[in-house]
């Protein structure tokens, strides 16, 4: 096909068909775009050939088309448009609120490629949910027997971080969610979620929150006590089925709340578990709708950026004894992220032993025998249940660190002096403790080498290595100053 098209004099002879690719909404790839609320939102894309990229070639003419089902794009397309430039903002009617959207770009006597995004909630009107307060809530059940779930689609907001289970799963892989907001009284963060498959062959629905202080509370009252700030939720699952109205669940009073297990957390300084706590059944009470004590009039708006991720479980390159109740680890490296502890073998701790871990980034001789310096309080704990077992894990979830070295330290509920406390010691093999590096989940587009090019190529190659590196340790939904101590700053990296 593509000879005779040679042939015939439509396509210049020594190129094959062009092809359309990396297609992006709002600049966001299909995983990435959920949310989208920009009424008319811009629509890019870019070419390759059979023969590879030809940038030096000119944009042939193409024909974008937008409907609400992929089958329709052929036929009854919502809104059909060509293009003189590979960039066009949607001009059709309006999008619905939370709805899968499918969109396509052929290129004239060349190819297709399609892809689809979901739409956020685009009318503040959408929004029937009200804000509620408390640091783990739970939704009464929502049922839909005899009917067959079409689309399913949750937007949530916390102030400032949340996690939310569907059915008892993690929705998303998203850590830190919704991000950080520049300014909460002029704008609050929210995401969505596409969870069509996880309800599909269900017929009951119920959703479990748990919501930290992030950065939120500190807007609020920059000296603000950490455990006394205000702990926000926002979510609204929408149901749309084959037949018959949709259902909604939203946060409001209907919704319980009861005690978190994360007892404590401070975004600069880490984090309090409690695992007697997070192990006895939850005493649960209705939770109060809320008024925001900053941002009543602020604009809710989609996270429209990549979320952070967990994009590297990291490997110590030594582990060090440094007493009977302390070890040492080494990344090798400096990262962003937190450490994760779990258990090779039942510990033998009681109720109330406490797992200090340190996260600093040097070495000090001040310190207990050459271990880490902590320099910025970077400190998490872990509340003993005293019912551990072997491959039970510990990790924050509301903190990160900027750190190389990790220690933990085992330190008895009772003083050291009495009972069975006296024997509690800690020894290599009763953990494997790992770094979990996050940062926000950007796409890398290039790489480049200087071995070969010059002498000093290797020195250059790690050079660039260093820079990619702290580039990546200072992203987190916004460029940072450093993952430390600050954490709050819009700059450009170290």
């Amino acid at each position: 096909m593509v000879r005779l098209l040679v042939l015939l004099g439509l396509l210049p002879a020594g190129r094959a068909v062009v092809a359309p690719t990396f297609l992006r909404v709002e600049r966001l790839a299909e995983r990435e775009a959920l949310g989208i609320d920009t009424p008319r939102p811009l629509l890019s894309w870019g070419w390759t050939t059979a023969l590879g990229a030809d940038r030096g070639a000119p944009v042939p003419r193409t024909f974008v088309s937008v409907a609400l089902a992929a089958e329709d794009l052929d036929d009854t397309p919502l809104w059909q448009q060509s293009a003189a430039a590979a960039t066009l903002r949607y001009d059709g009617p309006a999008l619905p609120s939370t709805t899968r959207v499918h969109w396509r770009v052929c290129a004239l006597g060349g190819a297709c490629a399609s892809a689809s995004f979901v739409t956020g909630q685009m009318s503040p009107s959408d929004w029937t949910a009200q804000w509620i307060g408390g640091r783990q809530l739970r939704s009464p059940s929502l049922s839909w027997a005899g009917r067959t779930v079409r689309s399913a689609v949750l937007t949530v907001s916390g102030l400032g971080f949340y996690e939310i289970d569907l059915n008892g799963q993690k929705v998303g892989d998203a850590v830190l969610d919704p991000g950080f907001s520049t300014n909460y009284t002029e704008r609050i963060l929210y995401s969505t979620y596409d969870v069509t498959a996880a309800l599909a062959k269900r017929t009951t629905a119920s959703l479990l929150a748990r919501v930290g202080a992030g950065k939120y509370s500190y807007s609020v009252n920059p000296y603000a006590v950490p455990g006394k700030d205000v702990f926000a939720l926002l979510a609204q699952l929408k149901l749309e089925f084959t037949s018959g109205a949709p259902l909604v669940l939203g946060t409001n009073s209907s919704w319980q709340e009861s005690r978190s297990p994360i007892v404590w957390e401070n975004l600069y300084n880490g984090e309090v578990y409690d695992a007697r706590i997070a192990e006895a059944d939850p005493e649960w009470s209705a939770a109060k709708v809320v008024a925001l004590p900053a941002g009543a009039q602020a604009t809710l708006s989609a996270r429209l950026f990549p979320p952070i991720r967990i994009v590297e479980t990291l490997t110590p390159i030594n582990a060090t004894q440094i007493a009977p109740r302390s070890l040492l680890y080494d990344l090798g490296n400096n990262y962003a992220g937190v450490a994760r502890l779990t258990f090779n073998k039942a510990p033998g701790m009681s109720a109330g032993d406490r797992l200090v871990i340190v996260q600093t980034e040097v070495l000090t001789v001040a310190s207990v025998a050459g271990g880490p310096a902590d320099l910025y309080n970077q400190q998490d704990m872990y509340i003993a249940s005293g019912h551990e077992q072997p491959g039970d894990s510990y990790a924050p979830t509301f903190v990160y660190h900027g750190f190389r070295y990790i220690r933990v330290d085992v330190v008895p509920a009772k003083d050291p002096t009495e009972g069975t406390a006296a024997g509690l010691e800690l020894a290599l093999g009763d953990l494997s403790v790992h770094g979990l590096y996050m940062h926000s989940d950007i796409e890398r587009h290039g790489h480049v080498s200087f071995v070969g090019a010059s002498a000093e190529g290797a020195v250059l190659d790690a050079v660039h290595k260093m820079v990619v590196q702290t580039q990546r340790d200072n992203i987190h939904s916004i460029p940072t100053d450093c993952p430390q101590r600050e954490k709050r700053n819009p700059h450009r990296g170290c």
